[in-house]
This record gives structure tokens, sequence and C-alpha cells, in this order.
């Protein structure tokens, strides 16, 4: 089973190395670190093996108590940049212009847009990733 630890967030790795460490003793078969820092690392094995395996370890907040999907822990290892066309409304979610609102100018790539935002004065088209942006209604 897939278990999910809450850790202080940019310490994931850290804290994957110092089980990693100690995962054969308590009969770990995999740590896995998602790219992007969110607070969580994932530890396949027991609840209860998992939750030895974390006891006195620096940054680790808590063990989950229900386990993780496999859908679920697909979900949060490879999340999608949502499916933009151009012309539509956009939030933007990430990033210095977080909460602003805009309409989608031009797909640049599978990964970047052109954005016009509307709370800003004159026209200045701006390139973002799309997984900075939520479409919106």
């Amino acid at each position: 089973m897939i278990v999910a630890v809450s850790v202080v967030r940019n310490r994931e790795r850290l804290v994957a190395e110092l089980l990693a460490n100690r995962a054969e003793k308590f009969g770990v078969k995999a740590i896995v670190v998602p790219k992007r820092g969110f607070g969580y690392i994932f530890v396949e094995g027991s609840i209860f093996a998992v939750r030895e395996l974390v006891a006195g370890v620096p940054h680790v907040k808590r063990v989950l108590r229900e386990p993780v999907s496999v859908e679920e822990f697909k979900r949060w290892i490879h999340k999608e940049p949502p499916k933009l066309e151009v012309g539509d409304k956009v939030e933007v979610i990430s990033g210095p212009f977080r909460g602003f609102t805009g309409k989608v100018l031009s797909i640049i790539n599978d990964k970047e847009v052109e954005v016009e935002l509307f709370e800003t004065e004159g026209y200045k088209p701006i390139r973002m990733s799309r997984s900075y942006l939520k479409r919106v209604q």
C-alpha cells in the first residue's frame, strides 16, 4: 500500500534521504518524492511500518491515516496542465500574478501560453506556464 507522509515544504528530498537510510530495516519497498515540492512524500509499505520509520525523523509532520489509492497517487504525481484554447478566460493560480484573470491570446507550445491580464493597465501580453492557469467559466 502507498502511504502519504506530510513533511515541511521544500524538505521533501532531505526527509526521503533520511528515510531511505532506515527503510530496509522496516520493510519499506519504495519512497517517492514528487517533482513539485508540495509538502508530501509517498512511501510504499504498511501504515505501521511507515509510522515506525518516520518516528523521530526531523521535518516530518504526520503520516496520513488512510492509504492512498493508486489512482490518487497517479493524480498527485502526474498533474497535467489544463487544456486551454485561444480565447479562454483563465485565472492565474500561481506565480507573481496569482489571483488575476485574463484571456488566452496564443498558445506558444504545450507548456506555455500568452495571456492578456484584465487587471493590468495597457495592453501587455504575458507568457506563462499552463500550470499557472485555471480555466474559468
